[in-house]
C-alpha cells in the first residue's frame, strides 16, 4: 500500500513539474511581442493598434521638431492609455517614450492607479471592455524648458495640450497635458498630468 502512495506521489509530482514548466514556457512566449517598425531607437510592436501605426508611420516621415514632438505624445498617449492592448496590469505600455530615469517611476503609479483594474490576458479570453483610443487630439503646443532637478540641467521642451478619444468612453483621462524635451536629438516625455515628475 506505502510503495502504490509512493508511486502515485512521485507520478503527481512529475506531472506537476512538466505542466508547470510547460506553463511557464508557452506564459513567456505569449508575452514576448514582435518588433514590426522601430525609428529613432523607439519600437513599434506587433499588439499596436492601427491608430499607433499610423502615428508612427508619419512620426518617421516628419522632419520638423514641433511636428515629432506632436505626434511624438500622441503616440505615446494612444500606447499608454489603449489598455485593451495591455496584457496584464503589469504591461504598462508606452514607457520607452519616457525619459529613462522617470520610466520606474511612471510604470510604478501606472500600476496603482491606470492599469489597476486590467485583468490578465495572456491566454486571450479577458472579458474587460478597456479602453483603446481612437484619437488623440492636439489643441495646444508650447515651447518652455524644463530642468531636471537632481543634476540641475534645462533642457528645450514643448507643452502639448490635448483631448484623448476613445473607441468606448471611459469617462477619465481625457484632457491631457506632457511635456516633452528634446534630448540630443532624441525625444523623451518628462511631465505627464500627475503620473510623471522629476
Amino acid at each position: 500500500m506505502k510503495k502504490g502512495l509512493l508511486i502515485a506521489g512521485v507520478f503527481i509530482l512529475i506531472t506537476l513539474i512538466v505542466f508547470i514548466t510547460y506553463f511557464v514556457l508557452n506564459l513567456s512566449e505569449d508575452t514576448e511581442k514582435q518588433i514590426i517598425d522601430e525609428w529613432e531607437g523607439y519600437v513599434l510592436l506587433e499588439n499596436a493598434s492601427e491608430y499607433e501605426q499610423e502615428l508612427f508611420s508619419l512620426l518617421k516621415e516628419e522632419k520638423e521638431l514641433e511636428g515629432q514632438a506632436e505626434l511624438f505624445v500622441k503616440l505615446f498617449l494612444a500606447n499608454f492609455y489603449s489598455l485593451q492592448l495591455a496584457s496584464s496590469k503589469n504591461d504598462v505600455r508606452g514607457v520607452q517614450f519616457v525619459y529613462e530615469p522617470f520610466q520606474e517611476s511612471l510604470r510604478k503609479q501606472a500600476r496603482e492607479f491606470v492599469y489597476a483594474q486590467v485583468e490578465n490576458n495572456f491566454f486571450g479570453c479577458r472579458k474587460q471592455n478597456l479602453n483603446l483610443v481612437k484619437q488623440v487630439e492636439v489643441v495646444l503646443i508650447e515651447t518652455s524648458s524644463f530642468t531636471i532637478e537632481e543634476s540641475n540641467i534645462e533642457f528645450d521642451s514643448f507643452i502639448v495640450k490635448g483631448q484623448i478619444h476613445y473607441e468606448v468612453d471611459p469617462g477619465y483621462f481625457k484632457d491631457f497635458e506632457v511635456e516633452i524635451i528634446d534630448n540630443d536629438g532624441r525625444l523623451e516625455i518628462v511631465a505627464m498630468d500627475s503620473f510623471i515628475s522629476n
